[in-house]
């Protein structure tokens, strides 16, 4: 088994972004392509999905195009959702990770400012402008529940991992939409 599952976001049915996403990347995918060959010397594998955000993913979502999506929308899939909140906190644009936060995160968590000091605390700091981040791996825990382990990489090298728990939303005004109901870090 790779190492490394390469993982372009494309405007194709199934990436995890759904239909909102048409990326194109070139210099990401090139270097993708050096670590998944470079694992694939050391597995005599390799392996490319399209379709799935699994584990050991390199998300490329840098290049030409729309960015990720700012916020929750019924098109997007709970792995874009984590997607689009990693690359929030690499921009460190909190607004749109706690705007990806469910009504009753929201209620745990907000407002915004509350939120903000949060994730600027020693437990979750790591995340801003981090450097990297892997997927460890997922579970789907039935039609409505989505888990995500993620190993980040900060800016200064430190590394920790965050487990992100989703929901699919069944009220308005975010019926249908996968949104965050807690990111723990793991110790």
């Amino acid at each position: 088994m790779a190492a490394f599952a390469l993982h372009c976001l494309s405007s194709s049915s199934s990436c995890p972004l759904g239909s909102l996403h048409q990326v194109r990347c070139k210099g990401m995918l090139k270097r993708a392509a050096m670590v998944t060959a470079f694992a694939a010397a050391d597995s005599d594998q390799s392996q490319s999905s399209h379709e799935e955000l699994g584990e050991g993913t390199i998300g490329c979502w840098e290049g030409e195009g729309e960015s990720l999506p700012k916020r929750p929308s019924p098109e997007i899939k709970p792995r874009g959702v984590v997607q689009a909140q990693l690359q929030a906190l690499r921009e460190q644009d909190l607004a749109t990770v706690f705007g990806f936060a469910s009504p009753k995160n929201k209620a745990h968590t907000g407002p915004l400012s509350r939120f903000t000091e949060m994730i600027q605390g020693r437990a979750y700091n790591v995340m801003l402008g981090h450097s990297s981040a892997k997927v460890l791996s997922t579970l789907s825990v039935g039609p409505d529940r989505f888990q995500q382990r993620i190993l980040i990489e900060g800016s200064n090298g430190k590394q920790a991992i965050f487990s992100w728990s989703l929901s699919r939303q069944d009220t308005e005004p975010f019926q249908d939409c996968w949104m965050t109901d807690s990111v723990h870090r793991d110790e």
